[in-house]
């Protein structure tokens, strides 16, 4: 026989998350940022998404952007080189992009 599941207390439950760091307004701009990239990827990896489509292109851009404007704001330099790139290489994909569209709408 199965023991009985327990639960734990709601006292236990807030003094465990009570004692968890408080995020600051750097964290969740970092960690918005750092989710956009991680549904990007997901989203290409589960074939939702071709790292052609605008949407992927747009979420690591804008992920990235979000993600090294924290690090900068955190001085911890080796992110805002890693965000830093990764955004440059997603906004230029982006211009790329626009350049193409605007080629085909002008004729």
């Amino acid at each position: 026989m199965l023991p009985k599941a327990t639960f734990p207390s709601p006292k236990r439950i807030n003094r465990v998350f009570s004692s968890l760091p408080k995020m600051t307004p750097t964290d969740y701009l970092g960690f918005a940022g750092v989710s956009l990239i991680l549904i990007a990827y997901f989203l290409n990896l589960w074939k939702w998404l071709d790292t052609d489509n605008l949407a992927y292109v747009l979420l690591n851009c804008i992920g990235a952007l979000l993600a090294c404007t924290a690090s900068i704001i955190m001085e911890y330099l080796p992110f805002v080189v890693l965000e830093g790139v990764w955004f440059t290489v997603s906004a230029v994909a982006l211009w790329r992009r626009w350049k193409k569209w605007k080629v085909r709408v002008q004729g």
